[in-house]
């Protein structure tokens, strides 16, 4: 995999982190917090701790 071409595993389920984010009663901010996820991600995961069989663990975005 490329340098970021991993964070299309996450981006795939990007629909459902908005709508997990809007649950909680943030929807103003919603796809700006996503998307602070994603940088948060790129800076500090390492790939191979999160990907398991093709998709992100979903308990790792949680705790970002």
């Amino acid at each position: 995999m490329g340098d970021a071409e991993w964070l299309k595993i996450a981006y795939k389920d990007h629909l459902k982190w908005i709508k997990i984010i809007e649950s909680f009663g943030e929807t103003e901010y919603a796809e700006d917090l996503v998307q602070e996820a994603y940088i948060v991600l790129y800076k500090y995961a390492k790939p191979e701790n999160i990907i398991k069989n093709g998709r992100i663990t979903e308990g790792y975005m949680f705790l970002l």
